[in-house]
């Protein structure tokens, strides 16, 4: 983030009109919002400073974010800093309620369609993710744009976003945890809107926009990466492994070259853990993940792990310092990762007691309150 915003930066030193030096000024703060939000850890101050903190890096964004708004409004068509400006917006999930009044500037701005390529990229797969206006966007450009190839791109977009915001929202509505996270560090219109989508038919819309595009997005590539198998993979995790479906099996030796499968531990809530002792935040986690082996009982409970080391003997090493104390897959040649189209780590997935998909990337307290609030109630269910 902070190399594209100084790239944005260069290009804007270099526009020898009035609005330049406000267009900078505005930059330099939003990369240092940026810089500070990166460096806010969670683990350097209490819990009431760090949402204290997160609450003025969180107003601040959206205070840069109307002043932008202003600019763009000062700017004429065709400027080079409306397009910067609508992307710095449109792309920054911080931005709050003016990236609603980006988005109605964003047809009108005549962007060519490069440009609206880039933003949709942006909101859809740059960090740090799409702004509270992002799906408005989006929809604005699928209806306006007269290229079959940007409208495709924008349909891609605006599934993965709607997958995510899915994912997210699963969590909102479910754990206190994590909406009041949201409000803190996005705002409380947005954690309000979370609270009311509908999980069912986002999921249904991002499928069908998924089916329309499959192979339609010409040789466009994000980096290295064809659109067209980005496309075919958004498909396969909205089909498969998102809130509500029913998570692909899991075959495999363990640790110790035992054979085991997923659906060995149907009838109990279950982690899966797609992790590596190489990964840091991984290792960070080894605390909560044992808290919680040793909370819940094996009838109830599991905590697996598809451990991604290269290496068998460096797990091996951390379970007989009791370092892991979770049963693990060893996913050597990353084949579980290959089947469920993941790379990096770590990736959570909290299932249900029917195998089902119930959050996504829940982390630290969220974790711990996902499962309990599954165990619950299914000890509910059972009484």
């Amino acid at each position: 983030m902070t190399v594209r915003c100084f790239a944005f930066l260069s290009v804007a030193l270099a526009c020898c009109i009035s609005p330049a030096s406000d267009w900078n000024y505005l930059l330099r703060r939003h990369i240092n919002n940026t810089n500070t939000r990166v460096q806010l850890s969670r683990g350097d101050s209490d819990e009431t400073q760090y949402y204290s903190e997160l609450a003025d890096l969180r107003d601040e964004s959206a205070e840069i974010a109307q002043e932008v708004v202003d600019l763009i409004r000062t700017t004429e068509v065709g400027d080079p800093i409306r397009f910067m400006a609508l992307d710095l917006i449109l792309t920054n999930k911080f931005s709050g309620e003016p990236s609603f009044t980006a988005a109605q500037h964003l047809v009108g701005s005549k962007l060519d369609d490069d440009q609206l390529a880039q933003i949709c990229r942006g909101m859809a797969f740059g960090y740090p993710g799409p702004s509270p206006a992002s799906e408005a966007a989006l929809r604005s450009i699928i209806d306006n744009t007269d290229s079959d190839e940007l409208e495709s791109i924008a349909k891609l977009c605006l599934a993965r976003i709607l997958r995510t915001r899915m994912e997210d929202a699963a969590a909102v509505q479910r754990l206190s945890k994590r909406r009041y996270h949201v409000v803190k560090e996005i705002g409380s219109e947005h954690a309000a809107r979370m609270l009311k989508l509908d999980l069912t038919a986002a999921r249904n819309e991002a499928l069908q926009l998924l089916n329309k595009i499959q192979g339609k997005l010409g040789d466009r590539k994000l980096g290295e990466r064809p659109l067209n198998d980005i496309a075919a993979q958004e498909l396969h995790a909205a089909k498969r492994k998102t809130i509500g479906c029913l998570a692909p099996t899991i075959a495999g030796n363990d640790t110790s070259g035992t054979n085991f499968e997923l659906t060995d531990y149907d009838g109990r809530v279950r982690v899966l853990l797609f992790w590596g002792h190489w990964c840091v935040p991984c290792r960070k986690a080894y605390p909560l993940y044992r808290s919680l082996v040793s909370e819940y009982p094996e009838s109830a409970f599991a905590f697996l792990g598809i451990n991604s080391d290269k290496q068998l003997a460096t797990i091996n090493d951390v379970i007989e310092e009791k370092e892991v104390t979770w049963r693990c897959w060893w996913d050597e040649g990353r084949r579980i990762h290959a089947e469920w189209n993941l790379t990096g780590a770590p990736h959570i997935y909290v299932l249900d007691k029917n195998r089902r998909i119930a959050f996504v990337d829940v982390r630290g307290e969220e974790l711990r309150e996902a499962v309990a609030l599954l165990t619950e109630e299914e000890r509910e269910t059972k009484e």
